[in-house]
């Protein structure tokens, strides 16, 4: 069976992007935890893309954040970008939303943005 789950990593200046792509479960979460750990080398930010990302399964997301070895890669090096980065992302990491859904970048949570209501 082919995998629904991809990441595409980038290198930059001793940081890291990658962009993963997929469903997103428990066995996509260990092996993005891993691929953090082996590709991080300590220095620098990390941002993970979650545009990609179809179905996104709690338990993966409760998976990727018990994987995560914080020592190696502490929650403050690491971004989130995209609609799913809120489900995704450790306590203590920066989560950016996604600038064409909420322009007032509240992430839906002010009582002007137009998604307030839904």
């Amino acid at each position: 069976m082919k995998s629904k789950f991809q990441v595409a990593i980038q290198k930059n200046q001793g940081g890291l992007y990658m962009a993963i792509r997929g469903d997103f479960d428990g066995s996509s979460a260990c092996r993005l935890a891993n691929l953090l750990h082996e590709k991080y080398e300590g220095n620098g930010e990390v941002t993970i893309d979650t545009q990609g990302l179809k179905a996104i399964n709690p338990f993966g997301c409760s998976t990727f954040q018990t994987m995560l070895d914080r020592a190696a890669v502490p929650a403050k090096r690491l971004t989130f970008r995209g609609n799913n980065a809120q489900l995704i992302a450790p306590e203590g990491s920066k989560i950016v939303p996604d600038p064409d859904k909420h322009r007032c970048r509240c992430n839906g949570r002010c009582t002007n943005c137009k998604c307030h209501s839904n």
